[in-house]
């Protein structure tokens, strides 16, 4: 084998591997410090744990709380007709759509914010059947203004519409005609933000940056 095609083998195996490790430093380091922000903050995830992110947990959800929140992100699959909280397949959660109702119960003061994995609307419409009169604690996310319509027919609140699978340009101005509580973007496109009527949130941020609501696993509600 020539040098130079050993040289690429190399260099892409590295990439691989540093890939790996950006994967588990996002699903598993967790928070060192939490920092207090002004500012409309979403617990992402639940919300960071010392040891972890990306749990979507009874921990979490109890920390958040703790700490003050009031809004926070989860995220949601539908796996053979099924609803479950979890990122993928490799990280569900240990609570369940009944656990979370509990706990929703337990903290009067508390909404969810969905991020379905999965089909949105099938997602949602499982939802609808296991929050029955708690449908307005949830805040879906859509993720196309096209989705607006079916999830406004559902009952749930005012959504949010979350541009991580939408191009640069396109929807700005269907966005802006819909009655939404807000926009989320991501933080490396929150140039996008100058075209948007309504609030915006950028995700997922652990530093502050005034002006927008924020995603965040380790920053909470200054008090």
């Amino acid at each position: 084998m020539r040098p130079r095609r050993l040289i690429v083998i190399a260099v892409t195996g590295l990439a691989l591997i540093g890939a790996g490790q950006v994967w588990r430093y996002q699903h598993r380091d967790g928070c060192r410090a939490y920092v207090p922000a002004a500012g409309p903050l979403v617990a992402h995830a639940g919300g960071g744990l010392p040891e972890q992110t990306y749990a979507n947990n009874l921990e979490a959800l109890d920390l958040a709380a703790s700490h003050g929140f009031t809004m926070v992100e989860l995220d949601f699959l539908v796996e053979e007709g099924r609803l479950v909280i979890g990122h993928d397949a490799d990280h569900r959660s240990s609570l369940d759509p009944a656990g979370l109702m509990r706990w929703l119960d337990a903290h009067p003061r508390m909404s969810v914010v969905t991020d379905f994995k999965s089909d949105n609307l099938a997602g949602l419409e499982l939802l609808k059947q296991a929050a029955g009169t708690r449908i307005d604690r949830f805040v879906p996310q859509i993720y196309s203004p096209q989705e607006y319509a079916a999830v406004a027919a559902m009952g749930f609140p005012a959504p949010i519409l979350t541009a991580y699978r939408l191009p640069d340009h396109g929807w700005q101005q269907a966005a802006n005609a819909l009655p939404l509580r807000a926009v989320t973007i991501a933080y490396k496109r929150r140039a996008l933000a100058q075209g948007i009527r309504h609030p915006v949130f950028l995700h997922t941020v652990n530093q502050a940056v005034p002006g927008y609501g924020l995603y965040t696993d380790c920053l909470i509600p200054a008090a």
